[in-house]
């Protein structure tokens, strides 16, 4: 099979439906195997404090390479960087929730006091962007998610482009008068419809990731790479530029 080169500002997204012959463990070491991981069975994980997998450290690949896995619905995603931790979480819209009875339990009082702001008809598309974006901080970091996801408040302010058409503006601190700017990078997607994707990066605050998306083709597609698509624009819908 071809191996994957990464640079240390690369981000690749794997999109795949879920496949029946297929876990997540399998999953994992299918695609991470492309990136000189070792041979599919060789690859083994070890988990963090509260949970989050990674490379065992006697697996013969390169020590950093770092990956974190979301699926939703009928799909799932791994991302894969070269040495950055990072987090990403994939959630299917169509679940129906009590959007606010959830942010109130989980978000900041000014992320509650947003959702409110917005016409009904907005509030579940937002919520589901505020929620893909604090799993996916938590999960780069490897914390323990219910009780840091109100720590992680996020604020969408029009960027003035048609792409992306937000800026987003992260903090750490479930209060305003006492959040601190959080300087790790995060990108928000709308990969598919009816579903968001939300990307936090941990490496220097001066370098941004270089994010490619790609979706595993399924029997019969033509793949630049043997199993996979060429590479999807990545549909952006709100990035990180700007510190509160």
């Amino acid at each position: 099979m071809e191996q994957i080169t990464l640079e240390q500002q690369d981000v690749h997204l794997w999109l795949a439906r879920h496949d029946s012959a297929l876990d997540s463990d399998q999953y994992k070491r299918r695609v991470l195997g492309r990136y000189g991981a070792g041979g599919a069975q060789s690859i083994a994980f070890e988990r963090g404090a509260h949970g989050k997998p990674a490379l065992c450290r006697t697996t013969p690949a390169r020590p950093a390479l770092q990956f974190n896995l979301s699926h939703s619905g009928d799909w799932r995603v791994l991302a894969v960087a070269a040495s950055a931790p990072l987090g990403v979480d994939l959630q299917t819209t169509v679940t129906r929730q009590d959007e606010m009875k959830l942010a109130r339990r989980f978000f900041s009082p000014r992320e509650v006091q947003a959702l409110q702001g917005l016409p009904v008809e907005q509030r579940a598309g937002r919520f589901y962007d505020l929620w893909v974006l604090k799993e996916a901080a938590v999960k780069a970091r490897g914390e323990a998610l219910p009780p840091q996801l109100s720590r992680r408040c996020f604020s969408f302010v029009p960027s003035g482009q048609q792409a992306p058409a937000w800026t987003l503006r992260a903090c750490e601190g479930s209060h305003p008068d006492t959040a601190h700017p959080d300087t790790a990078h995060y990108a928000l997607y709308e990969p598919l419809s009816a579903y968001r994707l939300a990307l936090c990066w941990l490496g220097a605050p001066d370098v941004a990731p270089r994010v490619s998306l790609f979706r595993e083709a399924q029997v019969g597609q033509s793949a630049t790479w043997p199993g996979v698509r060429a590479p999807l624009p990545a549909p952006l819908a709100a990035s990180h530029l700007q510190r509160c």
